[in-house]
């Protein structure tokens, strides 16, 4: 099948040949000792792997190695007039095989809009339906008309942190069968018991591990694992 492929080339820090296979894994940062001064979450490139594979196509990553840039290449299959309508269906139905395996409820709750907004719009791409807010007393207000299945939770909420969130939510039995999840910098067994007693079913650290993330969301990992995520 023939495609059109759209390049795009820099002269920037380059990547290590060792990272190039990891590039599009979600929350990989090549040089995480930069991550706070360049910011990003390391979730735009999988964002945009996942919209281009959606659309049939593929997206690839070279580099000569550090300090020698790097080139982006997006290659998407051109269709014949009568091959149109039949990729077009193929292609809605692996998005719905995708939708309902990901499909559900999910709130998202941190103060920081762009993780806000990075982990909303992939949880979106894979057929959830999201809300976010970005302090717990607004997320009170959101479940006042949006019961989800799962809420992502910071702790370190302004105003009422994520614990304080999670254990007012537990007091209403309408919440009850929501999965608190929390997402966090910190690890330690003491705040990993901590969030427990408040009402969490699992304590994720940042940058979040997605394929934790992908096995809660799916069903496939149990609440006894959570003390290891």
């Amino acid at each position: 099948m023939q495609e059109v492929v759209v390049s795009i080339k820099d002269s920037g820090i380059g990547i290590a040949p060792e990272m190039l296979p990891h590039v599009f894994d979600m929350f990989f940062q090549v040089d995480r000792s930069r991550e706070r001064h360049y910011g990003g979450l390391g979730i735009g490139l999988t964002l945009a792997r996942s919209i281009v594979e959606l659309h049939g196509g593929r997206i690839e990553v070279n580099s000569e190695g550090l300090g020698k840039g790097s080139e982006f290449s997006v290659c998407l299959p051109l269709a014949k007039a009568g091959e149109r309508a039949q990729e077009s269906s193929v292609a809605g139905r692996q998005t719905n095989q995708r939708s309902r395996r990901w499909s559900g409820l999910v709130l998202v709750v941190d103060d920081n809009k762009n993780q806000v907004e990075s982990v909303s719009a992939l949880l979106k791409i894979f057929g959830c339906e999201v809300r976010a807010a970005h302090d717990g007393l607004s997320a009170l207000e959101v479940l006042k008309d949006f019961i989800p299945e799962f809420a992502l939770i910071d702790i370190g909420l302004p105003g009422i942190d994520g614990l304080e969130l999670a254990r007012r939510i537990r007091k209403v039995n309408e919440y009850k069968n929501i999965v608190l999840i929390a997402q966090t910098g910190w690890g330690r067994d003491e705040d990993r018991e901590e969030s427990r007693q408040a009402g969490f079913n699992y304590h994720l650290t940042k940058p979040l591990n997605f394929q934790l993330l992908e096995k809660i969301l799916t069903g496939t990992r149990s609440t006894t694992e959570s003390s290891s995520a």
